[in-house]
Order: C-alpha cells, then sequence, then structure tokens
C-alpha cells in the first residue's frame, strides 16, 4: 500500500457530517481563484494608497502562482482521487489551494506585519500556518488531492513566496 493510499484510508476512517461542512466550507472561502481576486483587489486598495511596490508585488507574485501552479497541473496530468464528499475537476498535482494558501496567506502577514514588533510577527505567522495547515488538512478530506499533491502544493508555494521575498527585498534595498 502506498503512502498515498494509506493516507486516504485514515482519512475515510475520521468522517463525520460536521468535519465535511467545515471542510466544504474551508474549500470554498479558500478556492485559489478567490484569493487571486482578492490579492488583486487588495493590490488595488495598496495601488491607489500610494503604496504602489507594495500592490506589485502582492499582484504579481499571485500572479505568478496561478500561471505556475496551473502549468504545472497541465505538465503533470496527474489524476485526482474519486471523492465521494465533493466534486472537483481539472488534474491534481500541485494542489492549487494549498499552493495558493501558502503564498496569500504568508505574503499578507508580511506585507502587513513588516515593522511590526516580533510578539506581532511571529502570532501572524502562527496564524497563517495554523490556516495552511488547514487547508492542506481539508484537500486530503475531502478526497480530492493525495498526500503527494499537497506535499507538492506546501513545496511549490514556499518556492514562489521565497523567490518573491528575496527579489522584493532586493528592489527595495535598491531603491
Amino acid at each position: 500500500m502506498t503512502l498515498d493510499s494509506a493516507v486516504f484510508q485514515f482519512f475515510e476512517s475520521i468522517q463525520s457530517s460536521a468535519l465535511t461542512s467545515f471542510s466544504k466550507f474551508v474549500a470554498i472561502v479558500t478556492e485559489p481563484l478567490l484569493l487571486l481576486i482578492l490579492a488583486i483587489v487588495i493590490s488595488g486598495f495598496f495601488y491607489f494608497n500610494d503604496k504602489r511596490p507594495q500592490a506589485v508585488f502582492l499582484f504579481s507574485v499571485s500572479a505568478i502562482t496561478a500561471l505556475v501552479n496551473e502549468s504545472l497541473k497541465q505538465i503533470f496530468k496527474i489524476s485526482r482521487p474519486v471523492s465521494t464528499l465533493i466534486q472537483e475537476t481539472g488534474f491534481s498535482f500541485p494542489s492549487g489551494h494549498t499552493t495558493f494558501a501558502v503564498v496569500f496567506f504568508t505574503l499578507i502577514t508580511y506585507i502587513f506585519t513588516r515593522g511590526s514588533s516580533l510578539r506581532t510577527r511571529v502570532f501572524a505567522y502562527v496564524v497563517s500556518s495554523v490556516i495552511v495547515l488547514i487547508v492542506v488538512f481539508t484537500r486530503i478530506y475531502l478526497q480530492v488531492h493525495w498526500l503527494t499533491d499537497v506535499l507538492g502544493g506546501l513545496v511549490l508555494g514556499g518556492i514562489i513566496l521565497v523567490i518573491g521575498i528575496l527579489i522584493h527585498k532586493k528592489i527595495i534595498s535598491s531603491d
């Protein structure tokens, strides 16, 4: 039995109506397209409030995330597990919900806590990490992704995030 199959069976064994309802709610509010639209709206807010570097940063990293994630899905073309809890379409790897959760919630934390106290930043990053872990859990729980899909999403989101922040810091320091 593969690790993906073992994890899948474990999540089947813990199903409950309350957990399913919660997971469906998380799936809706962390839909990648919704997070992309939210990133665009926040970028617009920054742009029109003389925070153009933050606007460009958030918009560009979010757009790149969407493009890279969708491109990788088309390259790998891995089928989703068969879910009896919700219906999803498209390819499975990497998990778009996971990738976008990593990038979106961490970028928002990074942007809004710059200059804050260490205590505030640590708290914000812990909250952001918990949100990401909830997304990871619910994607597997809802049987729409394999463990490897969400791990791939975590890695991809982390890579995009680190590269984006490094470029952002380089641009800011050269101004």
